[in-house]
């Protein structure tokens, strides 16, 4: 089943338009908050953040899927470096630890 699958996910994985889409993803999942805050594009603006942000995790979530239906990468070391790595990003982003507490975003 995975093999199969794999020969019509892995053209989109390696197209250059959902590399890109991945890179500016976790750009803006990184960076994304503090500019937003340097720019003081807050209160009203805060669940367009929210959004994009979500949009983006989803994207890297995205890639870790497709790469399930590689041949080989599921229980493989690579696989435990992009989930250890997208847990990683999960835990140090502020806008997850303040919605995973109820707390509200401080300006």
């Amino acid at each position: 089943f995975g093999t199969k699958v794999w020969t019509y996910v892995q053209p989109v994985v390696y197209s250059s338009a959902f590399q890109t889409l991945i890179t500016v993803s976790l750009l803006f999942i990184l960076y994304g908050p503090d500019v937003w805050q340097l720019v003081e594009a807050n209160d009203p603006y805060d669940n367009v953040l929210f959004g994009l942000l979500t949009a983006c995790l989803f994207f890297s979530l995205l890639k870790i899927a497709f790469f399930c239906f590689q041949p080989g990468y599921f229980p493989s070391f690579f696989f435990l470096v992009d989930l250890l790595g997208t847990l990683s990003l999960l835990a140090s982003t502020d806008w997850v630890k303040d919605e995973g507490s109820g707390a509200e975003m401080e300006e």
